[in-house]
């Protein structure tokens, strides 16, 4: 959604706010429009890197969004924090795209400053929570947090039926054979949550049919990240080179496929459990991802794309996909 940003709490606020959570040794850009706050970006912080580089990477991601006239910048420092030579190289590069930094903050536990300021004029962050901007953004998000410690107990059967539907289903999208097929079904999967607010046992036995085939949980996860069938892109999207073309769609995917767990037996989860964790990385959740997915491991050591994905939320962090929230 799109907020008026007025004050540096509002800035900080909308930040965290649409995140969902309050980052640490992370740098956020916030996108702007006509004086709206429209998405934002988030990455982890890398004070040794040659600033230049870093800069264009990070502008290269700005650069992919279109009608954005003005960014607003946030170093949330921690271990690691953006350097005055990255933070002035990236001012730069953005400026010449024609979206220029209308403000920079640095944010720590508790205090915050613009960057050219001293430390001694930071203001406390004891406000966020009144924030007009963060009023709103939490009046307005009903997403569920897919966290793994939020998963019920699991039921010791599974609608068999559904889940045969569901291996069927699975069967039409081995090898990303029909792109548009993914995104029907994974629209039905989004209706099937959103009429009762959470999904039945026979639907979500069908999730874990679908998510069984290796190829089609992939399709559905393409799916989420390209508009067109491009199936060569897979890796780009799977390592957050390529935005979502809806963050509508892949976050009510992550929270059909987290209700389907409620009825989805302890052998059948790990699927369900990294397709979600695949999504929460994509979308700068890292840690989350990262809980998700030693949850999966502990019910299946042998799930290899749990472990892929483990390595890479380790080597990598968070995925830097540029996003815009409409």
């Amino acid at each position: 959604m799109a907020a008026s940003i007025k004050t540096t709490t509002d800035l900080i606020a909308f930040a965290i706010a649409s995140l969902g959570y309050t980052p640490s040794s992370s740098f956020v850009i916030i996108f702007a429009q006509k004086g709206e706050a429209l998405g934002l970006m988030r990455a982890d912080s890398d004070s040794i890197a040659e600033p230049r580089a870093w800069a264009q990477m990070v502008s290269e991601q700005v650069a992919r969004l279109e009608n954005i006239d003005a960014t607003y910048f946030l170093s949330f420092e921690g271990i690691q924090k953006v350097t005055d030579e990255q933070h002035t190289e990236l001012g730069d590069e953005l400026a010449h795209l024609g979206a220029p930094l209308k403000d920079s903050i640095i944010v720590t536990n508790t205090t915050a400053r613009r960057w050219d300021d001293e430390p001694a004029d930071a203001i406390e962050l004891t406000d966020l929570d009144s924030s007009p901007v963060a009023l709103e953004l939490m009046h307005s998000n009903t997403n569920i947090r897919c966290s793994a410690d939020n998963i019920p107990p699991a039921p010791e059967t599974i609608d068999q039926e559904g889940y045969e539907k569901g291996l069927e289903l699975a069967h039409h999208l081995d090898n990303f054979g029909n792109h548009e097929l993914s995104q029907e079904i994974g629209a039905e999967i989004i209706r099937w949550n959103t009429e009762n607010g959470t999904i039945n046992e026979h639907a979500a036995a069908i999730v874990a049919g679908l998510v069984s085939n290796i190829q089609a949980r992939d399709a559905i996860l393409l799916s989420c990240f390209t508009a067109d069938d491009v199936t060569n892109h897979m890796s780009e999207c799977t390592t957050g080179r390529i935005a979502p073309h809806t963050w509508d769609y892949v976050k009510g995917l992550e929270e059909a496929f987290f209700n389907a767990l409620t009825y989805t037996p302890t052998g059948h989860r790990p699927h369900i459990l990294t397709v979600i964790c695949w999504m929460q990385w994509l979308q700068g959740e890292s840690t989350k991802a990262l809980g998700n997915c030693e949850a999966a491991h502990r019910i299946d050591p042998d799930t290899g794309l749990t472990q892929l994905l483990k390595s890479y939320i380790l080597q990598l962090g968070p995925a830097l996909a540029a996003t815009q929230n409409r």
